[in-house]
């Protein structure tokens, strides 16, 4: 009797077990869902920080002066939000308060798809030359890879002859790029054959590189002439000293003044607008009939300005293209009010032909990831002209 009752018991032991292993295991089951469920909604708020990072950089602390300070906010920004966004993720989850990063998420993707419409409302014809250095995803560091890319450009009512513009864009002449290079680009410049030589700012980092800077500025010059502006950075340097290195190597600073230039008979408005950094403001000159206005920017955040005061092409650099790109996405920072609407490349708005070269130095980290540093070489033909 005894073995009879051991051995009926043996199945309710078993399946007891087997009850308590099915438990366990739905248990575990159910706190791998739990942790699953915290890791995305922590990951959602990171995105919306970083997201939002990205935003406040591009247009409020970039603009800012450089130095420890602008230095030591972003790095207090990116902290800050990516803690709270840790937190929120892992405390709130996806509650009532998850509509806060659904937000900002919806919104940069709202901005991005709008200024991506304008980008391709505005763009102007591609280069018909460019020079054959492609982009490869095994060498990121595209540093001091100078890129050339040739224009043509009509100019209905030029009724001149063909000329040749050169736009070089933030050099920022620094002992951690090679002097040579510096060199190699005013040499391409030459020897491209410009009429005139455009440079719109951004000279120097820091004034230890004024030596630098004038020798690497000479033989930077056009048969019609070579003009200039400043940048912020030349602005937060001391504009003083810049304006003399820049002007003894021969070139004309038209810091929101104009100058009118002969080309064949003919002339020319070439203007400079320092906005918002000058202490002045620019005034659009008035042109006579026949005449086309060209205004060298440091920003394209000008442009429209600068277009509604008929300019038929405005220069602008400031931007770097970002600096630093993403193969597919491309640049996370544009320190531009308009984002990466004119981040890059030739642009026409209503009348007005935009170039926005990336430049030829660095700013902060002396790198380029993915992204050329460029030289622009447009020829502008009128009425008269071939091609």
């Amino acid at each position: 009797m005894r073995r009879t009752v051991t051995l009926s018991l043996q199945p309710c032991i078993v399946s007891c077990a087997m009850q308590a292993g099915h438990l366990l295991s739905v248990t575990a089951a159910g706190a791998d869902s739990e942790m699953i469920l915290d890791l995305v909604a922590v990951l959602f708020y990171a995105a919306a920080a970083m997201l939002l990072f990205f935003f406040l950089v591009s247009r409020v602390i970039l603009p800012l002066k450089a130095g420890i300070v602008k230095t030591a906010l972003a790095i207090a920004t990116f902290i800050v939000l990516m803690a709270a966004a840790v937190r929120a993720g892992y405390h709130l989850g996806f509650s009532a308060w998850a509509v806060l990063p659904a937000l900002i998420l919806v919104g940069t993707a709202a901005d991005e798809w709008y200024a991506a419409k304008h980008r391709k409302r505005l763009k102007g014809a591609p280069p018909v030359e460019t020079t054959d250095t492609r982009l490869s995803l095994r060498r990121p560091l595209t540093t001091t890879d100078l890129h050339v890319s040739r224009y043509d450009v009509r100019l209905p009512d030029w009724t001149g002859p063909d000329f040749r513009v050169v736009h070089i864009s933030d050099f920022h002449v620094t002992e951690r790029l090679p002097y040579d290079y510096y060199r190699g680009v005013v040499e391409r410049a030459a020897a491209a054959s410009p009429d005139l030589v455009f440079v719109t700012g951004d000279f120097l980092v820091t004034n230890t590189s004024l030596p630098a800077l004038r020798d690497v500025l000479q033989g930077l010059s056009g048969r019609c002439g070579a003009f200039a502006t400043l940048g912020n950075h030349d602005y937060w340097t001391g504009p003083d000293a810049i304006r003399d290195a820049v002007q003894e190597a021969g070139l004309d600073l038209v810091g929101n003044e104009t100058r009118r230039v002969g080309i064949g008979g003919h002339s020319v408005l070439v203007s400079g607008c320092e906005d918002p950094w000058a202490p002045t403001s620019w005034e659009p000159p008035v042109a006579q009939e026949g005449e086309p206005l060209l205004v060298l920017s440091h920003t394209a955040d000008n442009i429209y300005r600068i277009s509604r005061a008929g300019a038929a092409a405005a220069f602008a650099g400031h931007y770097h293209d970002g600096q630093f790109k993403l193969p597919l996405i491309g640049a996370l920072v544009i320190p531009s009010i308009y984002g990466r609407r004119f981040h890059h490349g030739h642009f026409v708005i209503g009348e007005t032909h935009l170039f926005v070269s990336a430049g030829i130095g660095v700013a902060g980290p002396a790198h380029r990831v993915y992204c050329r540093p460029d030289l622009f070489v447009i020829d502008f033909r009128g009425r008269q002209g071939a091609g």
